[in-house]
């Protein structure tokens, strides 16, 4: 089994063969094309000044909020520079943090509300989720959101292993994931200092989902 800190060091190779077509594939296929997700939570965030979009990918979350009138500063956190160079040409409005590590992330301004959508936390194992989390908690501004969106159950991709282990592999790479259950990603929040923690289900046009509202 691979060491439970390295999960998110390790599935960076999956980000850096996948093609961008291929990605938005996968948005397609699990009913994320629409930002279903991004409407479901842009009630919450409208008003925030400065936004901190971690894991921004093609930028498919900043679209979302751009398209929906959001006005504030979005700070947008990616790691793979083929990403990297895609959001620049893509959505040149917003500020890119290169090649970050989400784990070490370090920021001169406390964003109001941080987005980490379509399963990200998954990616990090137990040790690294809580970690973050208590690190995410570090760089708000008080009374700020953080919002982390994750299945209700898997489907479509990944071998489980376990109850809570997922294994995804293609033909340009792997990633190793973890599933928290509730009453964890609730102790992770509590433990990192959050003052009230909430959660909304919602379903996308093929899955259902549920994104969790950690308030500073």
């Amino acid at each position: 089994m691979q060491n439970h800190l390295l999960f998110n060091d390790n599935n960076i190779g999956f980000y850096q063969h996948i093609k961008i077509d291929t990605f938005k594939s996968f948005a397609e296929l699990q009913g994320f094309d629409t930002c279903i997700d991004v409407a479901t939570i842009f009630p919450y965030l409208q008003n925030a000044k400065i936004l901190l979009e971690l894991g921004a990918g093609y930028g498919r979350v900043v679209r979302g909020l751009l398209d929906r009138g959001f006005k504030g500063k979005i700070i947008a956190v990616e790691r793979v520079a083929e990403l990297i160079d895609y959001l620049k040409i893509h959505i040149p409005e917003i500020v890119v943090l290169e090649q970050q590590d989400l784990k070490k992330l370090s920021l001169d301004v406390a964003p109001d509300a941080i987005t980490w959508m379509w399963s990200g936390i998954l990616e990090l194992s137990p040790t690294e989720q809580a970690h973050t989390i208590q690190h995410l908690h570090s760089l708000m501004a008080k009374g700020g959101r953080l919002f982390i969106e994750i299945p209700r159950k898997v489907k479509y991709v990944g071998v489980h292993i376990g109850e809570q282990r997922i294994k995804v592999e293609a033909e340009w790479g792997k990633i190793d994931a973890y599933m928290p259950r509730h009453d964890e990603l609730l102790d992770y929040g509590h433990q990192a200092g959050f003052s009230n923690i909430t959660w909304i289900e919602y379903e996308t046009s093929k899955l259902e989902r549920i994104v969790y509202i950690f308030e500073k």
